[in-house]
């Protein structure tokens, strides 16, 4: 398996051609429309390939958000998906995984990144390779459909 780390400038039309496959694969019904992303255009995307083939999508969101009057610099998570067929195979470290390693090494060799920040409707997936669900409120601008809607708590 090799994983690529690219600037979402950098996507070529086969790269999104394979991204909406693979999300489409992931989440049907989802309601992502034919585009490579759900509802925020990545800044960067690690790209899992086994051969020619995508296998694995992790989206990185680069944001500066208010923690307590302080701006800090966040890398977050989006449309995190691993191929059905290549789901727990049970065979070394899964691809998931893999890409979750790599988004916390470049991270973590980043010293502009203050926080990770994972949003996820099933959190036991997170929560299996070492990361903890929070109960803290922060403010995020929902995107829908293209639309900025509203400031949203969670």
């Amino acid at each position: 398996m090799n994983i690529e780390f690219v600037p979402e400038i950098q996507i070529d039309e086969g790269m999104s051609r394979a991204a909406v496959e693979l999300l489409t694969q992931c989440f049907p019904g989802a309601g992502h429309d034919g585009r490579d992303y759900f509802k925020q255009l990545p800044h960067y995307r690690l790209l899992a390939y086994e051969g020619d083939l995508l296998v694995g999508h992790l989206g990185v969101d680069l944001r500066v958000m208010n923690l307590n009057g302080q701006a800090v610099t966040v890398f977050g998570a989006i449309d995190v998906c691993v191929a059905p067929d290549r789901q727990s195979l049970g065979i070394g470290i899964g691809i998931g995984t893999a890409l979750l390693q790599r988004f916390e090494t470049i991270a973590r060799d980043s010293n502009r990144v203050d926080f990770l920040f994972l949003l996820s409707k099933n959190p036991a997936i997170y929560e299996s390779v070492g990361y903890k669900k929070t109960t803290l409120r922060t403010k995020w601008l929902k995107i829908d459909q293209h639309e900025n809607l509203a400031v949203r708590w969670f």
